[in-house]
């Protein structure tokens, strides 16, 4: 957690660069932009808090060298955290977004979007955290807002990301 790095455009939301995961007990916002890039969201319904986690990769090759920019570890320390915060396993729900692919891309693009989102949906199941919602596939990026003061994400979809998007 770093939060000068994460600080966006006012003191209670952040904006989650790839590889990043973010945890608070504070009501506030988390965005993410994604592509082929997916977002997992942890809500706790009893302590009502959660985290986001943004990742690239689907999984690291080296299980010792991964970092929260592969969905195994982005999880991983996503739900650990959570964990480590004080929630029950049994109280988490999980939204899943992203796994976008842009028109044009190739076959190992897809490819890499559809592990992206394969991986959440299995590591989510084998940790008995229920999905609750998804917004996942199709050509469109997304910005997510996700508001840890009531539990609630919204989805922008858009057709292109542009650098600011970003910022």
């Amino acid at each position: 957690r770093q939060e000068k790095s994460l600080r966006w455009c006012a003191d209670d939301a952040y904006l989650l660069a790839p590889g990043y995961v973010y945890v608070s007990e504070q009501p506030v916002r988390l965005l993410a932009v994604v592509g082929i890039c997916v977002a997992v969201c942890i809500w706790d319904r009893r302590l009502r808090r959660g985290g986001m986690n943004h990742y690239i990769y689907p999984q690291a090759r080296d299980g010792a060298r991964a970092t929260p920019r592969t969905g195994d570890a982005a999880i991983t320390a996503l739900f650990r955290a959570m964990l480590g915060a004080g929630s029950a396993a049994c109280d988490l729900e999980a939204w899943v977004f992203g796994g976008a692919v842009p028109e044009g891309a190739g076959r190992d693009i897809a490819e890499q979007a559809r592990r992206n989102v394969e991986v959440a949906r299995r590591m989510l199941a084998a940790k008995n955290v229920p999905l609750v919602s998804e917004d996942v596939g199709g050509s469109f990026g997304r910005k997510i807002i996700f508001d840890m003061q009531n539990g609630q994400a919204m989805v922008y979809k858009v057709r292109s990301l542009r650098e600011q998007d970003w910022r």
